[in-house]
């Protein structure tokens, strides 16, 4: 795991996202961890579902195989989000 620091966060936004945390029963830092996994992992659907779009552009259907394979990347990004 690669550690990660954040300065010049406004007083304010910290009063915030530590009622978040607190309400979800986490540390601020487990807190933050989560969030970032999950920005990460809603950039990397972006990206498939971009990939998905080129594809679809390139030419006039998708074949079987390239459904199922973006189906199970998007459900594993999925599943792997939810192990948080």
């Amino acid at each position: 795991m690669t550690n990660v620091i954040v300065r010049d966060v406004a007083d304010d936004d910290v009063i915030v996202l530590k009622q978040a945390a607190a309400a979800a029963g986490m540390s601020l830092q487990a807190y933050l961890a989560a969030q970032l996994h999950n920005e990460a992992a809603r950039q990397r659907r972006q990206k498939a579902v971009s990939r998905m779009r080129a594809r679809m552009s390139d030419r006039s259907t998708l074949t079987a195989v390239e459904i199922f394979e973006s189906m199970e990347t998007i459900r594993d990004e999925r599943n792997a989000g939810a192990r948080l």
